[in-house]
């Protein structure tokens, strides 16, 4: 039995699933035994299978929003990967040009400022150097740069324009999906309710048939001085740790993950030694802490040191899931 009381409202999702799979039965058996019709018995015994569909849709829904983030985050790479590369290339043609044109080239694309972290700062500076890109004619008709090279960033950007656009949609979905779930689940509680104190008011509140009605007899309720510990309810680690050492144009260690159900912030740890003295041993600590999204640029390395990460997602009562196998990034001399 996973629930030990009768506190209905404060259930997990599955416990009251768990609750309405019993009712589902015992009602049949003692419905017209404590006064309920037939239709009000239908009503009772069926709610389990709306709830059930309602939790189903919900699920997927969020699984729609964890594959358009890992979608997401995958382009995001990308498209700084090309940016990168338009920026060396910009540097390539700095080298010979006048000064004028330097000036010009450093103000247009942003070359003597660091990459943005936030997604959307990146975009933003990445549209406004593709911007300058498209008026080059106009502006400074003497520079010829690579149209494949910007072509590409151009297509890399609009596509992640597009692409957060989808996870708004499918984060949209996912509310509206959890909405119907959770109504769906009060109005199951109200029926709970009803059943529980016909049935207490025929057989006394701690009469064993309960137990066949998904309710708890009250010489088996737990102590409410030892209440469950909340437990994370998502995949046992976050799915897709990555990182990526970044030199040019700025020194940063990437990292990225997967979203996940139910986590509604993640916690980074960070660990530091020397090449060849690796640590080992997760902080006690995190480093950074109520992550909202599944990215991060860490810009505080060096060059001679090991830096190892561990991440995990954070439920809404603030207790982490379980964490992946930790990262090792060397920065080499």
């Amino acid at each position: 039995m996973p629930y030990d009381n009768n506190a209905f409202t404060i259930d997990t999702d599955a416990q009251h699933l768990e609750r309405a799979r019993t009712i589902e039965d015992g009602i049949v058996t003692y419905g017209p035994t404590l006064g309920f019709d037939p239709a009000q018995i239908l009503t009772i015994g069926g709610h389990r299978a709306l709830f059930e569909d309602a939790l189903s849709d919900a699920d997927k829904e969020y699984a729609d929003v964890d594959e358009v983030y890992a979608e997401l985050a995958e382009m995001e790479t990308a498209a700084r990967k090309q940016y990168i590369k338009c920026h060396n290339y910009v540097l390539g043609e700095m080298v010979f040009a006048e000064t004028g044109t330097i000036e010009w080239l450093e103000e247009a694309f942003d070359t003597v400022y660091e990459m943005p972290d936030r997604r959307s700062d990146f975009i933003r500076v990445a549209g406004f150097a593709l911007d300058r890109y498209d008026n080059i004619l106009i502006e400074h008709p003497d520079v010829t740069l690579n149209a494949t090279l910007f072509g590409d960033l151009q297509t890399m950007i609009d596509d992640l324009i597009a692409k957060e656009k989808s996870v708004k949609k499918e984060r949209g979905e996912a509310r509206e999906a959890t909405a119907i779930k959770n109504s769906i689940r009060t109005n199951g509680e109200k029926l709970y309710r009803w059943v529980y104190r016909r049935a207490i008011s025929f057989w006394g509140d701690d009469d064993s048939r309960l137990l066949e009605l998904g309710m708890v007899p009250k010489s088996l309720i737990g102590t409410p001085s030892e209440p469950e510990e909340p437990q994370a309810e998502w995949p046992a680690a976050v799915l897709n740790f990555m990182s990526v050492l970044i030199l040019i144009p700025i020194k940063l260690i990437n990292l990225s993950w997967d979203m996940l159900i139910g986590a509604v912030s993640y916690n980074l740890y960070r660990a530091k030694g020397p090449i060849g003295n690796p640590p080992t041993k997760k902080p006690d600590t995190p480093w950074k802490t109520g992550l909202t999204e599944g990215l991060l640029g860490d810009m505080d390395i060096a060059p001679g040191y090991v830096f190892v990460y561990w991440v995990c997602g954070v439920d809404e009562f603030g207790v982490e899931g379980e964490f992946c196998d930790p990262i090792m990034m060397e920065y080499p001399v």
